[in-house]
């Protein structure tokens, strides 16, 4: 595999507790249309940062014969250490600078992707995001080397950083620089829901496809609320699984 200083990497498994199988749902939801998954590929393909690898569990046989049968690169990794597999895939790739995107996003934003990786770079930080986007629009970059270090007793790390992939760079400020910075939209933006996690999720995104095609921007999105805020309220109840304020370093901006 040749070395890109740049690599995607989504996260993606065939189970989900709350929605089952939502990965490969299609997207629109009437006629041929590509799967949520593979929207997410796509839009990541466009911000033209690095390759693009789904990152799965060695164990996850529907996930692998769907890859497969759609030509779609993937690293399988640990079932039980979603950061070792994206640790892996840092060793694999020789990347310097890993892209965590979610299979279940199919509206992540190419120019916001694109310019999350300009910033980490132009600063020098291990962690980079922008704030202020939609649920679903957004990536995290941080570097391959920020994966290697541990922080528990005899560098056991904690059961909650293996599952939660940069979890121990916001938690260790003294170790990592962690800059989250204003992406510069109208508040409104954060308002809306374009992740997948139940049915009513799933009602929201396949109009949004249905509306705007699969190519639309975050002006586009901004240019449907306005005209459609109804459709946003759809599913504005459905909780985001949230973590203790204490697991998180302070934000920086920039």
């Amino acid at each position: 595999m040749n070395a890109h200083e740049t690599v995607c990497l989504v996260q993606a498994r065939s189970g989900s507790f709350r929605l089952p199988g939502k990965v490969f749902r299609t997207l629109p939801a009437t006629g041929p249309g590509l799967s949520i998954l593979e929207h997410c590929i796509r839009r990541l393909e466009k911000a033209d940062v690095g390759p693009v690898y789904a990152l799965i569990p060695h164990n996850d046989e529907p996930m692998q014969e769907f890859l497969e049968k759609h030509s779609i690169s993937f690293i399988a990794g640990p079932l039980d250490d979603v950061r070792a597999r994206f640790d892996l895939a840092g060793r694999v790739t020789g990347a310097r600078y890993l892209v965590r995107a979610t299979a279940d996003n199919p509206c992540v934003d190419p120019d916001f992707v694109r310019r999350s990786v300009e910033r980490i770079k132009q600063t020098g930080a291990d962690l980079f995001a922008f704030g202020g986007l939609p649920l679903g629009c957004a990536v995290e970059v941080f570097t391959a080397r920020s994966l290697e270090c541990r922080h528990g007793p005899e560098k056991e790390d904690p059961p909650e950083y293996r599952e939660h992939v940069s979890l121990h760079i916001k938690h260790h400020p003294e170790h990592y620089r962690v800059i989250v910075e204003n992406a510069g939209l109208p508040d409104r933006a954060a308002a809306m829901r374009l992740t997948v996690d139940e049915d009513s999720d799933y009602t929201v995104v396949q109009q949004v496809f249905e509306l705007l095609g699969p190519d639309f921007t975050m002006d586009d999105l901004l240019e449907l609320q306005g005209q459609k805020p109804e459709l946003f309220q759809i599913n504005a109840s459905v909780q985001q699984r949230k973590f203790p304020a204490h697991l998180f370093a302070k934000r920086h901006s920039a």
